[in-house]
C-alpha cells in the first residue's frame, strides 16, 4: 500500500495519529528513544504498560493492533513503519520479525485481559 500512494511519509504520519491513537500513543510513548534505559526488556516495557494504563487504553491499543499487525505484514519495510510511529525499538536483532513482535504483544495484552477477567 505504502509504495502505490504518493507522498507516502505525510500519509504515514498522518495515519498514525488519526487511525492508530493508541498504537501511536503506545509505541511513541513506551518505546521512545530512552526505553533502554528505563527498562531492561521489551516485555518490562509491554508489563509496564499493563501495570499504569488503565483498561481502556489497554483495550484500544488490543483492538487498534489487530488492525494494525495485518498492515506491517504488508509492509515493505516494517522498520520504517515503526519509525514512522516513533518507536525506537527494532526486533530484528533479537531474532523476531516486526509482525511476530507485535502479535507477541497483542497475545500478552490478551493474556492480562483474560486474567483480569477471570478475577473480576
Amino acid at each position: 500500500m505504502r509504495d502505490r500512494l504518493p507522498n507516502s511519509n505525510w500519509i504515514y504520519a498522518t495515519m498514525n495519529h488519526i487511525e492508530f491513537p493508541a498504537v501511536y500513543q503506545f509505541l511513541s510513548g513506551y518505546f521512545n528513544q530512552d526505553y533502554s534505559l528505563d527498562f531492561g526488556s521489551p516485555d518490562e516495557v509491554v508489563n509496564s504498560f499493563l501495570t499504569d494504563e488503565p483498561r481502556e487504553v489497554i483495550d484500544a491499543l488490543s483492538k487498534e493492533l489487530d488492525r494494525f499487525i495485518p498492515l506491517v505484514h504488508g509492509s515493505n519495510d516494517p522498520d520504517a513503519l515503526l519509525a514512522e510511529f516513533d518507536c525506537y525499538y527494532t526486533p530484528l536483532p533479537h531474532g523476531q520479525s516486526v509482525g511476530g513482535w507485535l502479535e507477541k504483544i497483542q497475545a500478552q495484552l490478551r493474556n492480562w485481559h483474560n486474567l483480569r477477567d477471570s478475577h473480576d
